[in-house]
């Protein structure tokens, strides 16, 4: 059963007998107040018919007219009391006779009246007779008076009684439902959350084993059960969580990146394995310690990080490289520091992740090295070196490029080549094959050398040797072209004709 249901009821009986108690408490009060009044009228009734009786006697001696109105006077406030009582004891016999004796002796006073006119034998001997039966009647009306007045002493005393069984069953009740009621919150709610509150604590500290084993159709029978519910998938979390862990511990264990994290006391919180390969410390140095306290040795490389790991604290995402020693000698690093925020938006440290760039950079200025070598090869080559991106706009223009067409590299770069050194009666025929280069790399002219003719700044042709090359790029393929004037090969070439045609005029032979 419910234990709400259990403590409503309690509460609703714990009303109806409060109510029933008040209620019998009124009642038999009032009972107690009609029968002291009801002896009390009684009372009165024996001391009126006691002076009807004397009144009675007198008259049967005298005769007197003063006495007959004394007994009228009190015949008639005997049956005025009798006929406003109303009691339950006005419903005994002891009342009733009363009230019947009292109805018939003033007919029988009246006869009594009526043969004291008269003086003959026979009508005094009617009058002994009258006067024995009014004597008689009055006598047992002072009995029956009596007697109510007994009854209502009796009825008065059961009244008593009665008050003081509800006066004290009243509380009693009460307490048995108060007992009641507590020995209900005491077996089905404080035992069973003394169970909770203890099994809470153990879960608080650790115990995710615990469990209730409540088994009772209630609220907290429910509750018990959602508490075991818990504690299951809790567990069952935790050990997702352990493995998660693992994992995540196995996949930054093996990352070739230094990865840590730092709390807001800048104190290391965990820290991967390649730690142990970077630097040769075990990663489970570095707990608890802080950033100082850990590069105590090393004050270059911690004046490096320390402004990066103050704004990383205030929620600055930082990117960084820095020179450290490690047991292969000084490496360089780039360092990425990301705030790690709350719900709230708060700063509650910043992850690390640090790359050993040593290689790169030596590659990269090995790289560096080389282009420049290269830069200078093409800036002093004797023929004019022109690149082309896929768009056909020019990215690079050597010296000789400059001296060979008379255009500045500031001016050339950037711009199509086909506006600048192909002719106009060529450039529709340079655009399509320069489409399909783009596409495929090849050409008639890739690969081969070629003499055709470009345009000079000033706007005249230039016979020129071509030779050109293809680089493949994600987006397609670009051009490097190596262009020679041969206007000197051109003119040794057209030399002998024209000696030709001088010492062959036309017209003659």
């Amino acid at each position: 059963m419910r234990i709400r249901f259990q403590l409503q009821a309690a509460i609703v009986v714990s009303v109806l007998v409060s109510l029933g108690t008040v209620w019998v408490v009124a009642a038999t009060d009032r009972a107690e107040d009609a029968a002291s009044r009801t002896q009390a009228q009684a009372q009165r009734m024996a001391h009126e018919v006691t002076g009807l009786l004397v009144v009675t006697q007198e008259y049967a001696r005298h005769a007197e007219p003063r006495a007959a109105e004394q007994w009228q006077a009190r015949m008639q406030a005997i049956q005025a009391a009798l006929a406003e009582e109303h009691s339950s004891v006005a419903d005994g016999p002891a009342f009733q006779e009363l009230k019947a004796v009292a109805d018939a002796l003033p007919p029988l006073f009246d006869t009594l009246q009526a043969g004291s006119a008269q003086a003959d034998a026979f009508s005094e001997r009617r009058k002994e007779m009258v006067l024995d039966r009014l004597l008689t009647n009055t006598q047992a009306m002072s009995d029956y008076a009596y007697q109510w007045h007994q009854d209502a002493v009796q009825e008065r005393l059961e009244a008593s009684s009665r008050l003081r069984l509800a006066a004290l069953g009243g509380p009693l009740l009460m307490l048995l439902v108060m007992i009641c009621s507590g020995l209900v919150v005491r077996m089905r709610v404080l035992q069973p959350l003394q169970a909770l509150e203890r099994a809470t604590q153990a879960v608080a500290s650790g115990d995710l084993a615990t469990r209730l084993n409540n088994s009772t159709n209630d609220e907290l029978g429910n509750l018990a059960r959602h508490f075991d519910r818990m504690t299951t998938s809790l567990t069952s979390r935790g050990e997702q969580l352990r493995q998660s862990e693992a994992q995540l511990r196995a996949v930054t264990d093996n990352v070739p990146v230094l990865i840590t994290y730092v709390d807001r006391d800048q104190v290391y919180r965990f820290a991967n394995a390649h730690h142990r390969v970077v630097f040769g410390v075990e990663p489970e140095r570095l707990l608890g310690r802080t950033l100082r306290q850990f590069w105590a040795d090393d004050r270059a490389a911690y004046a490096q990080m320390r402004p990066q790991a103050e704004a990383a604290l205030r929620g600055e995402s930082t990117v960084f490289e820095s020179v450290r020693g490690t047991p292969r000698g000084p490496r360089h690093f780039q360092s990425v520091y990301l705030p790690d925020l709350d719900e709230r938006g708060q700063v509650r440290g910043f992850f690390a992740m640090t790359t050993d760039i040593t290689e790169r950079m030596q590659v990269a200025a090995a790289q560096a090295i080389s282009e420049e070598r290269v830069r200078n090869i093409l800036r002093h080559a004797p023929d004019a070196f022109v690149s082309l991106d896929i768009h056909g706009r020019i990215t690079r223009w050597n010296r000789q490029a400059e001296a060979t067409f008379g255009w500045r590299e500031a001016e050339v770069l950037g711009r199509p080549m086909h506006e600048l050194l192909i002719p106009q009666r060529h450039r529709a025929a340079h655009l399509a094959g320069f489409d399909r280069f783009r596409e495929t790399g090849d050409g008639p002219v890739v690969n081969q050398r070629i003499e055709i003719t470009a345009l000079h700044r000033d706007g005249h042709e230039i016979p020129i040797e071509l030779s050109v090359g293809a680089v493949r790029e994600p987006e397609g393929h670009v051009a490097n072209a190596f262009l020679r004037d041969i206007s000197g090969r051109v003119a040794e070439r057209h030399q002998p004709q024209a000696q030709d045609r001088q010492r062959d005029p036309p017209g003659e032979g």
